[in-house]
């Protein structure tokens, strides 16, 4: 299925063909890269503080939200809706009915479910590096990268274009994406928007016939049948060439599921509190007070992982700024090792202690008491550096001068 001029089909690749670089870099031409690294971390900088900061009043506004949504909602049924509880937070469970299946217009492929997942796959090039440096005695470095070429299939648009050998790899555009489909829904009397359908379910293979396969095929303009629950489209499956495509589905289904959310008019709606908004599903009859302990299970897990996210940010944006010291120890390749290690241990030190005073500022700013305890608890870590620091120089051994 290929268009590109430079790619023979009856040429064989056994394995992965390489292609291989050596550069070299003047110990000037490394300092120049590494005060353009300390240039962007110091971007990163800001963001990593950002991210920290955003992050500690999302998680305090939500867990705020669940708190007060706990406390305020109100049970409902879901046969008939009650126009009393307009407006209100309620709990509500019920059987799923689906009105109008999903459904893949390009395709014309429909599934039984609340959600249709469209996978589309092409056989491409992918390309691979492998690195190695070598520093040398004044500050210059040596740097060979091998990379390498293999034929597989992705989900995903690969751009051979950006290629470092881009002749004889070229990969075509793909010419359709993976797309999900909600299905028209309702929970009993509630009607369901489609994001809201499309949230319940866990996917599961759809099975293909053979007059869809061939509809695709017709579509694309390329021949296809049926492989392992695929769609394959192309001349020989047993012999995919670049650009040859695997189509497959998958269709999500639920009997009964259960929401937390606003009434509004005949459906539901995100309800909005004083430090933001609620709305909750899950699969299944799940009572509110287990729904409510999985969302703030959720949040909890959410803040923790942004909170390492942003610190190890902060820690390589540190690292990124001292970068320059290394470099210029780097004239004598085994000093310069040492002081990289140094440096990156400072960098660690100096961007979990920032992390901290952010987290610290931020909940002093959202929740006052623990907030000041973490400062407290940053400014003794950074502080006990300086200190660890100037200890190590005030005890260092004096040697005379030398006649």
């Amino acid at each position: 299925m290929s268009d590109n001029p430079d790619w023979n089909d009856n040429q064989a690749y056994e394995g992965a063909d390489t292609y291989t670089e050596t550069t070299q870099r003047s110990w000037f031409g490394r300092i120049g890269d590494a005060l353009g690294g300390g240039v962007f971390g110091l971007l990163l900088l800001l963001i990593g503080v950002a991210l920290l900061f955003w992050n500690e009043g999302r998680a305090v506004h939500m867990a705020l939200s669940l708190k007060e949504g706990a406390k305020k909602v109100v049970e409902a049924k879901a046969d008939a809706i009650d126009p009393a509880l307009e407006g209100k937070l309620i709990h509500v469970t019920g059987a799923i009915v689906v009105k109008t299946p999903p459904r893949d217009n390009d395709f014309g492929v429909t599934a039984a479910g609340v959600r249709l997942e469209r996978k589309v796959e092409m056989y491409q090039w992918k390309e691979t590096s492998s690195s190695r440096t070598q520093k040398k005695l004044g500050g210059g470095e040596e740097t060979v990268t091998t990379y390498s070429y293999t034929r597989e299939w992705a989900d995903k648009a690969i751009q051979s274009g950006s290629f470092k050998q881009p002749s004889g790899h070229y990969n075509p555009p793909l010419p359709i994406h993976a797309q999900s489909f909600a299905a028209q829904a309702r929970l009993g009397a509630y009607e369901l928007t489609p994001q809201q359908a499309s949230a319940l379910g866990q996917a599961q293979p759809a099975p293909i016939e053979a007059e869809q396969a061939a509809n695709i095929g017709a579509r694309l303009g390329h021949p296809a049948r049926l492989l392992d629950g695929a769609v394959f489209v192309g001349a020989d499956p047993q012999r995919p060439q670049i650009g040859d495509l695997r189509i497959s589905y998958e269709v999500a289904t639920v009997e009964e599921a259960s929401f937390i959310a606003a009434q509004k008019h005949n459906g539901l709606a995100p309800f909005t509190t004083r430090s933001g908004e609620v709305l909750l599903s899950q699969d299944g009859a799940v009572p509110a007070d287990e729904m409510f302990k999985e969302a703030e299970e959720e949040n909890v897990i959410l803040t923790w992982a942004l909170r390492l996210v942003g610190a190890i940010l902060l820690c390589v944006a540190f690292r990124l700024v001292t970068g320059v010291l290394g470099v210029l120890a780097d004239v004598v390749p085994l000093f310069g090792d040492l002081v990289g290690f140094g440096l990156g241990l400072v960098a660690t030190v100096l961007g979990l202690a920032l992390a901290l005073l952010v987290i610290g500022v931020a909940w002093i700013f959202y929740r006052p008491i623990l907030g000041l305890a973490l400062v407290g608890g940053g400014l003794l870590l950074g502080g006990g550096l300086i200190l660890r620091s100037r200890g190590a120089r005030e005890h260092a051994p004096a040697y005379p001068p030398t006649a």
